[in-house]
């Protein structure tokens, strides 16, 4: 089968690989000469620790594994799992990270 997808964000990105990986001959179309647009937001980021918990989670962590296979796949493209820094500047923001880390999906999310 034939397959066109427009956008070469992480979203048309992905789709692109399920149908290639699928055995799908596929053309990716992208309006800029180079990657420096987001299909939704994070700038490439795989981030899985403000997702719901339950099937949006495991969406979320599946869609992390995928991500760290084409980056062991694709040298040039990489995959670096160094989590994230969120500053606390007050008692209000405290509160909500403890709540966070107290959740119970915590530890799936890193």
């Amino acid at each position: 089968m034939r397959v066109t997808v427009v956008g070469a964000g992480v979203v048309g990105t992905m789709h692109a690989w399920q149908a290639v990986e699928r055995g799908h001959e596929v053309v990716q179309i992208e309006r800029e000469a180079e990657a420096r647009g987001a299909s939704l937001r994070n700038f490439g980021q795989i981030w899985v620790s403000g997702r719901a918990g339950g099937a949006e989670l495991e969406t979320a962590l599946r869609a992390r594994e995928l991500w760290e296979e084409i980056g062991g796949r694709v040298p040039a493209l990489g995959f670096r799992a160094n989590g994230s820094l969120t500053p606390v500047r007050g008692a209000y923001e405290l509160a909500v990270a403890e709540a966070a880390v107290a959740r119970g999906a915590a530890a799936a999310r890193g």
